[in-house]
């Protein structure tokens, strides 16, 4: 559940204790459910600056999200990853 209002997201009723770029990450892929969503457009929308576009930072900010969202990989049940293309 993110309540956006609260800037708070749950998981099974459980605080996830996000940062503001894990909570920005997560809100910009659950509006974006269903559709994929680039690193360039992630980096875009909210780090706010195209050309401070980092691969690296992107990827290790997805990975803390799954933690505090209790995700896996193996199947993702929250946030999946198309390989080259996004989220």
């Amino acid at each position: 559940e993110l309540r956006l209002e609260e800037r708070r997201a749950l998981v099974e009723g459980v605080d996830a204790n996000l940062t503001r770029l894990e909570f920005e990450l997560l809100s910009e892929l659950m509006h974006r459910a269903g559709t994929v969503a680039s690193r360039e457009l992630l980096s875009e929308v909210v780090w706010e600056n195209h050309s401070a576009f980092h691969d690296p930072t992107i990827t290790a900010t997805v990975s803390r999200l799954r933690k505090k969202l209790g995700d896996t990989d193996d199947p993702p049940r929250f946030i999946e990853t198309l390989r080259g293309v996004g989220y």
